[in-house]
């Protein structure tokens, strides 16, 4: 197949084959029509049939279009099944021949705006891409309102027809099949493959096992079959049409039933080798519904009541319920009928599948309404359009309403699906015949000679079919409960696609829009679109830009910005998409805390890695970190609950007070309050929105404030996420404060009940020798006698033991708490990239399910349940016993797979590891995430437009402010107060600090000539930089990639080479400060203490390295307590431990080692 030389982006197909998404001769044809590959290809070609196929699900589409078919009698349904299905066959032919040269989803406007005339390409593409996309939505309502009827048809034969369902409960029945198709689509991507290929299994058998009971039951219950002049010869009329119509009208069955076959050209972006297996996939399952369509209806004519008036007019309201009552009772009618249920629903599910790629490929092409929002391709769950597929959801609920009106608006269903899929076939195989066909370069599949005698006889087929779908099928004078509504429907969409093209599309949409960069032109004649000189195009994507979003064409040829900047508080600008900087640093901080030990595993036990170890111990400085991250995430969550209980119970507000008392005693005496409750959790959850407007912002409390206001700084803000209210300079930092002074207080009143301290605490004014006192022997306490001694040696080492092991326990119980804590937050706020639409339709669905049953379920049987429950609780030990030992035996692990983090929470993240993903997503956009700005920090005007002056002054009041807090935090046990420091250690301070802020002023200014360079916009700058960075003249420059450390008592610096590939972590005895080119070529001999991998670290631990007076020094000299943190670095090998000591950026180090590359990782 001939390209025009055109060169696919290169970078679009490494990515692809890198996910796993397809193999690269798929990925580059659908790159030479202008996509990058975004679904994931997993159909082969037996399941891209298997989804047109069961799409089409032969006997219930025969039992939704029998009352088509039965007016022209068995001979009528019998040969315009098979005379239709030829002409249905031709069109499959025609459009395979397109399919397997231009594989995409969106083939059929795709196909229409290449082979159309230059003036008429975009408002036809246009017209078609809605009608296709509103036909498959036809074909969702159809089905699923076929259904209903079917299911309420069951109810009705298992009463014996002493009821019947009104239009209300028809709706109600419909509403919840469209919900329950929508949900199963959405979250079953990656067993849709295997579902469709066990849909071949079950149309099949379902074919067979009719063929073989219909004449059995027949004959078994004494009936006699009917001959076949009968089936084959008799014509009737049970309409006000002509004969030779009636036979005609006999085709919609056919043409329905067999019309999904284009479902195959939708899903070609998931087949595997595309180009073979879509034509093939079409050609198969329209044969073989021919074939298989007349067999059944034959045996259906054999078996049926030979007065064909009874059947149409079942008391049943299906002439398929009443075949099979006829000729296997009331039972095996029954059951049937129901295994028909279920195989219809599988074909909605199938058809919402397709449907929703088309769709969703119509979106990505800019054409729908929301389209940005549409077009999203969810990868957390195999890669479905999961957005889409709740539009259609949507769509279909509001076309169902013509449910309500009758059996003929509720019909327009089904010839909407028709008229509007009909015109989509045929257009692009018309554009093809009059206008494209020397742009026409054939693929693996093509009818060679006969590729145009059978596309003029589909465009005249499909045209006939249009029309036919019009007309009322009872006669030329329908009542207006039997009338046609199609030409109604479809009328008002083409001209209201085509009024809105006019009016205000054609502005704007001028074709598909290419997704991939392309180095080259292409003559527009070819079957590849420039992206940049066609209209329409997109433009070329830079590489790091994320996925589906377009760039202006003008910014091929412009060079990336490389810039790396620290976090600011004076310079707006967002660093994460959908999460404030605010949050994101507050993410980070917390990460930075909770976070100190990780291993990495060979692959991931879960979908999400990050996650804490099965063996997880906890010594003192991981309990304190637990017990702060539970004070931060869970008591302060639920505190602010109880705000919003205490506010709505104090009527401050009575008219917001006053409406939820009204709604809940109403619920109640109506005995609705379990639902109503649970519809407002449901609404809560997927309509964020609704959070603000009815639970607004909880005030302050003025007491915690007031209290808190002694040590707060003028203009800073009010926290609305803590326990006291105290204002903050950042979110989140007076909750850590407050957990920070809660568990001091827990440890200072531990360790003074450890050493016997009773009564009362003398002050800090006080002048007497707390020494003293602290160290004095309580009174009246005696010394031990030998006998007691023995005592404790023998209880000492059992009870710490004990206490070691029941605080592991308790802690693993706080850690899982505050993990599922944050897992439901995340699932009620979801943050990019982890929209978590599956997780909270998994939660909607079972509050569904409740509500639904609770107002069923009598209060007798609940009172029962509660009470069994509670005696089996108490008294069934043993039964628990043996349950436990079976499921050890049978499903050694039951417990991760009942694991609530496994089912319910699914792909949900903790904060840790949404915070482990923002980092990541840093990396691979080459814009690593900054630091977070502390409050301790004065932070200069950014860039830099602050005078050093104004810099040191803040700072050194900061400094000692800092030094006082933190020694008498520290120092709190020993409460002795520090002595006025002597004139000559005052001067040395001086010194210190002024050398200090000399260098770092240095490197300030070096850095900020760096960035300002970037930062400045000069073309010539960016390509110079840009060229050096290509030819690896220069380290990378972005991120921090320098860190101050000490290696085996040598000062220098831990650099990241990023020129390599993988990347090189290594210790050079360097200074930071003189190091420019960052490669390890440019180091001397022997300058390199050790180098290693990224990807060969297998753990990294961080490490503390002095006690709180050597750290008390390090802060007064160094400015930072973090000048005293270190890094253990373990690689592949026993001798590959690095231990870095000295560092004041070592969760810097830390971050970027974790995110930098691909590595599983656990928390331990």
């Amino acid at each position: 197949m001939h390209h025009g030389g055109t060169t696919s982006d290169p970078e679009a197909l490494r990515v692809a084959d890198r996910a796993g998404l397809a193999e690269p001769g798929d990925s580059q044809l659908l790159a030479k029509m202008g996509y990058k590959q975004e679904l994931k290809r997993q159909y082969s070609t037996t399941q891209v049939f298997a989804i047109a196929f069961s799409i089409m699900g032969l006997v219930p589409s025969l039992a939704s279009t029998l009352s088509f078919s039965l007016p022209a009698g068995p001979a009528g349904m019998v040969w315009g099944w098979f005379t239709a299905s030829i002409f249905i066959l031709m069109v499959g032919l025609a459009m395979s021949d397109l399919a397997s040269a231009m594989p995409t989803a969106g083939g059929l406007y795709w196909w229409t705006h290449y082979f159309a005339g230059e003036k008429y390409k975009n408002p036809l593409s246009f017209l078609i891409g809605y009608s296709n996309t509103l036909g498959l939505i036809g074909g969702i309502c159809s089905v699923d309102y076929t259904l209903a009827l079917m299911i309420l048809s069951c109810v009705a034969i298992s009463r014996d027809d002493e009821w019947s369902a009104s239009r209300g409960v028809i709706y109600a029945v419909y509403v919840g099949l469209i919900l329950l198709h929508g949900i199963c689509a959405a979250l079953s991507g990656r067993i849709m493959p295997k579902i469709q290929t066990a849909c071949i299994y079950i149309n099949i058998s379902l074919v067979i096992a009719t063929v073989i009971a219909l004449p059995v039951g027949k004959v078994t219950r004494g009936g006699s079959l009917n001959s076949g002049n009968f089936v084959f010869r008799e014509l009737d009329n049970e309409t006000e049409w002509p004969t030779g119509w009636v036979f005609m009208l006999a085709w919609l069955a056919p043409i329905w039933s067999i019309g999904s076959f284009d479902s195959c050209v939708h899903m070609s972006e998931e087949a595997m080798h595309a180009a073979k297996a879509v034509p093939l996939g079409i050609i198969w399952s329209a044969g073989s519904a021919c074939v298989l369509g007349f067999l059944t209806l034959s045996v259906i004519a054999a078996t049926m009541d030979p007065n064909v008036n009874n059947t149409i007019n079942s008391k049943f309201g299906q002439p398929m319920a009443q075949v099979y009552y006829d000729a296997l009772g009331r039972h095996g009618s029954l059951g049937f009928m129901i295994v028909l249920c279920f195989t219809q629903f599988l074909i909605g599910l199938s058809l919402i599948v397709a449907a929703s790629r088309q769709a969703w490929a119509f979106s990505r092409d800019g054409a729908l309404p929301f389209s940005r929002f549409f077009r999203h391709v969810s990868q957390r769950i195999q890669y479905q359009p999961v957005r889409m597929i709740c539009g259609l959801v949507i769509a279909c609920l509001i076309l169902g309403l013509l449910c309500l009106i009758n059996n003929a608006a509720a019909n327009a269903l089904f010839s909407l699906f028709v008229a509007s899929n009909y015109l989509s076939w045929g257009m692009p195989i018309f554009c093809r015949l009059v206008w494209g066909q020397d742009r026409f370069h054939p693929g693996e599949f093509y009818a060679g000679r006969f590729s145009k005698p059978i596309a003029f006889i589909a465009v005249v087929y499909l045209a006939f079919g249009v029309v036919l779908s019009m007309f009322p099928t009872t006669g030329p004078n329908p009542a207006p409960a039997d009338m046609n509504y199609t030409i109604v429907i479809n009328g008002f969409v083409w001209i209201a696609c085509m009024t809105y093209y006019f009016l205000f599309a054609r502005h704007w949409f001028t074709g598909p829009h290419m997704t991939v960069d392309d180095s080259s032109s292409t003559d527009s004649g070819d079957v590849n679109y420039d992206p940049v000189g066609v209209p329409g195009g997109s433009g070329a994507k830079e590489d790091s830009e994320p996925r589906g979003k377009r760039t202006d064409p003008t910014s091929v040829r412009t060079p990336r910005n490389v810039q790396w900047k620290p976090s600011s508080r004076t310079q707006e600008e967002t660093l994460a998409e959908g999460l404030s900087n605010e949050d994101l640093w507050m993410l980070i901080r917390r990460f930075n805390k909770q976070i100190y030990h990780v291993k990495a595993l060979p692959s991931a036990t879960q979908d999400l890695d990050l996650n804490r170890a099965e063996n997880e111990v906890y010594p003192p400085e991981k309990l304190r970190m637990t017990l702060e991250r539970f004070y931060t995430s869970v008591v302060v969550g639920l505190i602010e609950f109880f705000r919003h209980v205490g506010r709505l119970r104090s009527w401050k507000e009575p008219v917001r007070t006053a409406v939820f008392c009204g709604v809940y005693f109403l619920s109640w005496a109506v005995d609705l309050l379990v639902p109503t409750v649970l519809s407002l959790m449901i609404a809560l959850i997927l309509c964020p929105p609704i959070r603000s407007f009815l639970f607004p912002c909880l005030p302050v409390n003025n007491s915690d404030k007031d209290s808190a206001s002694d040590n707060s700084a003028p203009g800073e803000p009010e926290s609305h996420d803590s326990l006291t209210g105290a204002p903050e300079q950042h979110k989140g930092e007076t909750a850590e404060q407050e957990a920070k002074v809660l568990l001091d207080s827990f440890a200072k009143m531990a360790v003074e009940g450890a050493a016997g301290k009773y009564g009362y605490t003398p002050s800090a004014d006080s002048t007497d020798d707390f020494t003293a006192v602290q160290l004095a022997e309580p009174a009246g306490s005696l010394p031990e006698t030998p006998e007691d001694e023995a005592v404790d040696e023998k209880s000492k080492k059992p009870m710490k033991k004990k206490v070691s092991q029941g605080m592991d326990q308790t802690m693993r119980v706080v850690s899982d708490i505050t993990d599922i804590y944050e897992r439901f937050a995340n699932i009620f706020s979801p943050t990019p990239p982890f929209y978590l639409l599956a997780p909270r339709l998994r939660l909607t669905a079972i509050l569904s399910i409740v509500c639904v049953a609770v107002p069923f379920t009598p209060s007798y049987l609940i009172i029962k349940l509660v009470g069994l429950t509670i005696g089996i609780s108490f008294f069934g030990g043993p039964i628990f016993t043996w349950t436990f030992d079976l499921l050890n035996r049978k499903i050694p692990d039951w417990k991760k797979q009942m694991d609530i983090n496994m089912t319910l929470l699914d792909g949900v993240p903790t904060n840790a590891q949404l915070t482990l993903t923002l980092l990541r997503i840093g990396e691979i956009n080459s814009s690593p995430l900054p630091p977070p700005p502390s409050s301790e920090d004065s932070e200069p005007a950014w860039p830099i437009k602050r005078k050093s002056k104004s810099v040191i002054a803040p700072q050194s009041s900061n400094l000692t402010t800092t030094s006082a807090n933190d020694s008498t935090s520290d120092l709190s046990t020993a409460s002795t107060a520090v002595p006025p420091p002597k004139p000559k250690r005052r001067t040395i301070f001086k010194i210190l600090k002024f050398v200090r802020r000399t260098i770092a002023t240095a490197i300030r200014g070096h850095i900020a000539f760096d960035r300002a360079m970037a930062i400045a916009g000069s073309a010539h700058t960016k390509n110079l930089l840009g060229m050096l960075q290509k030819h690896r003249f220069s380290g990378t420059p972005y991120g921090p990639l320098k860190f101050d450390a000490k290696f085996e008592r040598k000062r220098g610096a831990a650099v990241i080479d990023s020129t390599k590939e993988p990347p090189i972590l290594y210790f050079t005895t360097y200074q930071s400060a003189g190091l420019e080119d960052l490669r390890i070529e440019a180091r001397k001999k022997g300058s390199v203490l050790f180098q290693i991998p990224v990807t060969e670290i297998q753990e990294l631990k961080k490490t503390e390295g002095l006690g709180w007076k050597g750290k008390l020094i390090v802060e007064l000299t160094a400015g930072s307590k973090e000048a005293a943190d270190g890094l253990v670095i373990v690689g592949n090998e026993i001798a590959q431990s690095f231990h870095l000591t000295g560092m004041r950026s070592r969760n810097q180090l830390f971050n970027r080692l974790v995110a930098i590359d691909a590595q599983f990782w656990e928390s331990r």
